[in-house]
């Protein structure tokens, strides 16, 4: 497994005032290679150092996956599929993800000549707009950019002849 870039460390956890994306894993797109870096958390001051650290490589970080009671609750009427949703959810971890696949469930990425970057899969803001994450403390804004130039970004950094999944298992 590659080491995270700038000295990351995996599973650090930050106040909520200081994060910029919370808990999820990054992923390290090159020459050549496309790997998972780690997971945790990373505030504005990691984004800037991956970047100082970066040159033509690119740095993608997810938002924390949620659990499936999370969105359904303990007790509802769906608890008649959970089995069935669950087996869903075991199945959908054992296939390594795309360039495709982390480029439009991407939060936050560090590209070339762009920098921290919030992707806004949703389409909330204009691509090129910046961004203020009100959560944080003081403000950080990033320019907000479409998951389709993350995934132009990725596939420029592993070149034409590189790996369309990432290249290690999955934990």
């Amino acid at each position: 497994m590659e080491l995270p870039p700038a000295g990351l460390i995996e599973g650090h956890r930050l106040p909520r005032r200081l994060r910029v994306n919370g808990g999820g894993a990054w992923f390290l797109a090159g020459p050549g290679s496309f790997n998972r870096v780690g997971a945790g958390d990373l505030s504005h001051e990691n984004l800037q150092a991956v970047f100082a650290e970066l040159g033509e490589r690119v740095f993608v970080s997810l938002p924390a996956p949620r659990q499936l009671e999370e969105f359904l609750g303990p007790q509802n009427k769906w608890a008649i599929f959970r089995p069935r949703l669950y087996r869903y959810e075991k199945l959908r971890r054992r296939v390594q993800p795309t360039i495709e696949t982390i480029g439009r469930e991407a939060q936050v990425a560090v590209l070339p000549g762009l920098g921290a970057v919030w992707v806004d899969g949703h389409r909330l803001f204009h691509d090129g707009e910046t961004v203020p994450l009100p959560w944080t403390e003081p403000v950080v804004s990033l320019v907000a950019v479409r998951p389709r130039t993350v995934i132009r970004a990725m596939r420029r950094a592993i070149g034409p002849r590189g790996p369309k999944r990432i290249s290690e298992p999955l934990p």
